[in-house]
């Protein structure tokens, strides 16, 4: 799968953060789209279902034919800046923000910051795995759903294992991640 070979950010076990960024090709007018239109969240992260995407708006993401998440826009900002509560089944509820951060070549880096969770080694490699549809879907060239988990557990080990690597490091030695470009021509 595209990017796969690649981390495209971080997990911090401690503090349950996940923090993820991807250039994708798109302004960010186009990107924000792909981010907040019915008709675009299915080539990405799932089937809306309730109103539709704005400020203060309650809606769901159906991501599988039974799997429901829930959600509020707390922080409606286009096209650079939405915030979402995040209520997955049998989870803790959660917080994730997209910034979209024009670059240049009609290029936008989309950065992923989700809080409050239980298990962010999971959640960096779904929301990597969700980055990487996203920026096949603005080129044009959506990705089958069936694929979705194939290699998941691989790219969950390489997190776990950056996470570990991460926090055995003096906080001074600590590198940064390194944006990755994926899907942009």
């Amino acid at each position: 799968m595209p990017c796969d070979a690649e981390l495209l950010g971080s997990a911090d076990e401690t503090t349950g953060e996940v923090h993820l960024s991807l250039v994708v090709s798109g302004d960010a007018q186009r990107v924000w789209a792909a981010l907040t239109s019915a008709g675009e969240l299915p080539a990405w992260i799932g089937r809306l279902a309730g109103s539709p995407l704005e400020a203060g708006s309650e809606f769901d993401l159906w991501h599988e034919e039974a799997v429901k998440s829930s959600h509020v826009v707390e922080r409606w900002g286009p096209p650079t800046l939405l915030e979402l509560t995040w209520d997955f089944p049998d989870e803790t509820p959660s917080r994730v923000t997209f910034h979209l951060d024009p670059q240049v070549d009609a290029n936008t880096l989309v950065t992923v910051e989700h809080r409050g969770l239980n298990d962010p080694i999971s959640y960096a490699a779904g929301w990597h795995r969700h980055l990487t549809y996203l920026a096949s879907h603005l080129n044009g060239q959506d990705l089958a759903w069936e694929s979705f988990w194939d290699g998941f557990d691989a790219l969950a080990d390489k997190y776990r294992t950056e996470t570990e690597r991460a926090s055995s490091r003096h906080p001074n030695d600590r590198q940064p991640n390194l944006l990755r470009d994926c899907g942009t021509s």
